[in-house]
């Protein structure tokens, strides 16, 4: 049981228990007699449904996700919906999520096949992939891709390095796209919502980058 569960067994227990003896009194200020007796009884009783009823109501609400990971992920799940159909969790590997292989099915809806968009350690570095597939096609060579690829990271990581440096320590470049590495081992809420926000940031880009071909 965590705390808060706890809290509201808590109160629903001392609301009821002030109703109950507040029924009790009711009675024998009223007199004690059969009807009285019947009506007490009638008020517990129905006093101990309606806690019943609020207790079951409270454990049944969604709660609210409380560890790092478990933010990060509502957050991006938010990312998901923003961007359907272009991000997916990849269920194979915690902390992968993979992009739609034509940017263009955000406005289509035709995603193709998807690739590695990033990696996410849950602490202190993201790897964004810079596919070929999604940015040039199948079809380009690997000396224009390099080219772009090349272009695209150094645009994307400045910008990043620029809106987030307040927890992000450098990007740099990789052989498939570039890492961002944070300053320390993210650990907040807040700093979850700000890993899905660069996330988010780092979507923009590329669809910017992207129509630019």
């Amino acid at each position: 049981m965590d705390k808060i569960d706890f809290q509201e067994k808590v109160l629903g227990g001392i609301f009821g228990g002030i109703a109950i003896i507040a029924a009790i009194a009711e009675m024998f200020i009223n007199g004690i007699d059969a009807a009285s007796v019947v009506g007490a009884i009638k008020d517990v009783f129905g006093t101990l449904i309606v806690i019943v009823l609020f207790i079951t109501f409270i454990r049944q609400m969604p709660k609210k996700a409380k560890d790092f990971k478990g933010i990060f992920k509502a957050e991006m799940d938010k990312n998901i919906t923003k961007y359907s159909p272009l991000i997916e969790v990849d269920s194979d590997k915690d902390g992968r999520y993979k992009i739609a292989s034509r940017l263009d099915a955000i406005y289509d809806n035709n995603s193709g096949a998807y690739h590695t968009l990033f990696d996410f350690d849950y602490s202190s570095e993201i790897e964004f992939y810079v596919s070929k597939t999604v940015f040039a096609g199948r079809g380009a060579s690997d000396n224009e891709f390099a080219e772009l690829q090349g272009r695209i990271v150094s645009d994307v990581s400045r910008k990043i390095e620029k809106g987030f440096g307040e927890i992000v320590s450098e990007c740099s470049k990789t052989n498939s796209g570039f890492k961002i590495k944070f300053n320390h081992s993210l650990a907040t809420a807040e700093e979850a919502v700000m890993a899905a926000e660069i996330v988010d940031n780092v979507m923009l880009l590329f669809i910017a980058e992207y129509k630019k071909k």
